[in-house]
Parts: structure tokens; C-alpha cells; sequence
């Protein structure tokens, strides 16, 4: 990447951090210690700061074939599917297996191994971030965090299909809006409803990217402190945006301020990281790099914190009796840590492969 793009990579950065402390926050909770404000400052931006991110790089063709039809013929899917698809198949096998060994050695759950295989594979196959009541068909587990990646591909997709006509704008707007109204009466498999949702936000990203709105000092202080007030603001009601059900506010003034806050946070984030870039190389240079190493954390990240986590389930509450805070601080950065390293492993064997 870029040396002048360094800064997406920090908000990269410091959006997997956020995802990983947001887990963090709700397995130390379970031990008493509940962070609510925390909790609800990282899931107002974290999400929709990947999608607006993802958006960055999307470049739409250039209009000068005839028809639509003409436009989007050379483009495919099929380096989307590569890019986010075959990850959440490999990170789900994972998941299965690592899910079924543990009950093999374990056998702490009232059920055997093949019920339990089963269950996941479900799981794998229905693509949710939660079990949701009214899923096509009931659920026994969740996939979790990697919702995002099925999520994301859908996104993308809809997005790059619209920035080839005149009413882009029109288009994101109607999906984003039919993915939260009809997550409310039906759950799809695969993340459907989330992508939808997520197209306004990609688009956002891509437009940012289109106008270099964050580029070039265009935005001024002042404004950039209202961004942040405004932030602020909406973090003062007890709601926030839930991207994998589509959740954003229970009254149309809740959604105004969780949509707000979503958009107002992610630029916050935006902007810090480009402060970090040109001010503080010694924070920009770790952040920038686990930016890089996003998506491969994100599924280390989601076997460590669905099957892995069964195994150390003893360490935690270990951990949890030293006291909120040293609890909290040490458990983050120990996974952060595993995820880092493990995501830096795995990049390496990739890119070794790739020149073979």
C-alpha cells in the first residue's frame, strides 16, 4: 500500500484492536466487572468503520461503455469470493473441528460429537453473527465474528454494482434500508441482510475516497471537533448500531442518532489515524501493521474466541480474580498478542506460497 494511504491502514489498526476489546469487555463482564460505556463507544463505530474502510477500495469503471449491461460484463465476483469467502470457509472449518476435538477431550457439553459437528456446521452454513429466534430455521450455534466477511463480500458487491449507474445513492439507500426492515420480520442465511445494510456504508468510504474528502486537510479543526462532539453526543443514549442484525435504534430519533454517532464515530477514527500518521511514526508503524494483518486477525480472533476459548475458560477466570482492571488490561493483551502473532504466521506461509 501507499505511503499516503498509511493512515486507512492505522484505522484498520485500531478497528481490529476495538473489535478485540469489545470481546474483551463482554467475557471480563461475565466475571462481574461490566464496562457499559466501553462497550457501547466500540460497537457505535468498529463495524461500520470496516465497511466505510472496505469502500476505499472500490474502483468503479469509468462509463464509457453504451449500456449497463456493457460496464459491468468484465467485472466478476469471483476476486471478492477469493478474498472474503475462502477465508470464512477456512476460518468455519476450523471452528468445526477445533469445536469437536474439544467435546471429544473435554466432553463438558450434554451432547456428543457428532450432534455437535452438526450443530456447527449449521452454523457455518447459515452465516449469522447471532442466533436469531427468527431465523428460516432454528439455530443451535452461531458462526460470530466472521458474519463480517459474508457481510462485506454482499456489500461490495451491491455497491460496486451501483457506482455503474446515475442513482448510486438511491440504490444503497434502498437496500440499507430493506436489509434493517426485513432482519425485523425474517433473518436470511449467509449475511445477507447485514450486507445490504452495509452497502450505505461502503459507498460512504467509496465516495470519501472519490472526493478526498480526509485527504488534503480539506476537513478543519473546528469541524473535525464537532465530529467528535457529535460522537460524543449520540453515545449518550442507551442504543447503539448492531451490524450483524441490523439492529439501529428502536424509534426513527434512535436511529437518526445511531447512524449519526456510526458515521460521526468512524471519522473520528479516520482522523486520529491520520494524526498518528504524520505525528507519532512510533504508533503509527504497530498500528499500521496490524491494519495490514486485519482480516487474518479477525479469523485467528474468532477460533480463539469461540473453540479456543473453551480450553481457557480456567485461565480466565484466573485472570478475572486479579480485579477489574489488571483482568481487563491483561486479558486484552494477551489475545491481542496470540491474534497478532498467529495473523503474522499465517501472512507469511501465504505470501511464501504465493511466490512459489
Amino acid at each position: 500500500m501507499s505511503a499516503r494511504l498509511r493512515h486507512v491502514d492505522i484505522a484498520k489498526g485500531i478497528g481490529i484492536l476495538a473489535v478485540i476489546l469489545g470481546h474483551t469487555v463482554i467475557e471480563i463482564g461475565r466475571f462481574g466487572y461490566p464496562h457499559p460505556l466501553l462497550l457501547r463507544a466500540i460497537f457505535s463505530f468498529h463495524m461500520p468503520l470496516f465497511f466505510i474502510l472496505s469502500g476505499y477500495f472500490i474502483k468503479p469503471r469509468t462509463r464509457e461503455a453504451s449500456t449497463f449491461v456493457k460496464r459491468v460484463a468484465p467485472w466478476s465476483p469471483k476476486k471478492e469470493f477469493r478474498r472474503l469467502i475462502v477465508p470464512y470457509l477456512v476460518t468455519a472449518a476450523c471452528v468445526v473441528a477445533l469445536m469437536v476435538l474439544s467435546q471429544l477431550v473435554l466432553r463438558d457439553l450434554p451432547i456428543g460429537g457428532g450432534e455437535l459437528a452438526r450443530n456447527w456446521l449449521e452454523a457455518a452454513f447459515y452465516g449469522a453473527g447471532d442466533i436469531f429466534p427468527n431465523a428460516l430455521w432454528p439455530q443451535a450455534a452461531c458462526i460470530g465474528g466472521i458474519w463480517f466477511l459474508l457481510a462485506l463480500f454482499w456489500a461490495r458487491m451491491i455497491t460496486k454494482l451501483a457506482s455503474e449507474t446515475s442513482f448510486a445513492p438511491i440504490i444503497v439507500i434502498v437496500s440499507a434500508t430493506a436489509g434493517v426492515l426485513t432482519a425485523n420480520q425474517f433473518f436470511l442465511p449467509w449475511s445477507i441482510q447485514p450486507g445490504l445494510f452495509g452497502s450505505f456504508f461502503v459507498w460512504l468510504g467509496m465516495e470519501a475516497k472519490r472526493t478526498r474528502i480526509f485527504e488534503d486537510k480539506r476537513i478543519p479543526v473546528p469541524v473535525w471537533i464537532l465530529i467528535v462532539a457529535v460522537w460524543v453526543r449520540c453515545l449518550c443514549i442507551d442504543q447503539h448500531i448492531v451490524m450483524n442484525s441490523c439492529y439501529a435504534g428502536d424509534s426513527f430519533e434512535a436511529f437518526l442518532n445511531v447512524m449519526l454517532g456510526a458515521v460521526c464515530g468512524s471519522a473520528a477514527v479516520i482522523g486520529l489515524s491520520q494524526v498518528i500518521d504524520e505525528h507519532a511514526d512510533v504508533l503509527a508503524r504497530p498500528l499500521a501493521f496490524l491494519g495490514e494483518l486485519s482480516l487474518y486477525i479477525l479469523c485467528v480472533h474468532l477460533v480463539e474466541d469461540i473453540a479456543i476459548f473453551r480450553w481457557s475458560s480456567p485461565a480466565t477466570a484466573a485472570i478475572a480474580a486479579l480485579g477489574p482492571d489488571a483482568a481487563f488490561a491483561l486479558w486484552f493483551i494477551l489475545r491481542s498478542g496470540l491474534c497478532a502473532g498467529v495473523a503474522a504466521g499465517i501472512s507469511r506461509l501465504i505470501r511464501s506460497a504465493q511466490r512459489r
